[in-house]
């Protein structure tokens, strides 16, 4: 069976889900699927409270040295409620 990797957006999980859940569903079918999430929006917000304003151009946040670690944290926070 083949590996089918999906990755959402943060911004994904703020509205209904029903449409990926179902679209999901039909590829398990015929497919292993593996679930990756951004966390985009959670990271900003976590940043911003932390007093990191960051920086986004053009919809990406631009890293800066001193951030990956509040990356990696918030990534791990986001697993956890997936």
């Amino acid at each position: 069976m083949r590996t089918i990797v999906v990755k959402i957006g943060g911004a994904l999980l703020n509205g209904p889900l029903d449409v990926l859940w179902a679209q999901l569903e039909a590829m398990q079918q015929t497919a292993e699927v593996v679930l990756v999430h951004g966390g985009g929006p959670q990271t900003t917000k976590m940043a911003i409270r932390l007093g990191h304003e960051p920086t986004i151009v053009e919809g990406r946040r631009i890293k800066i040295d001193g951030k990956a670690r509040l990356r990696r944290v918030q990534l791990q926070a986001v697993g956890v409620h997936i």
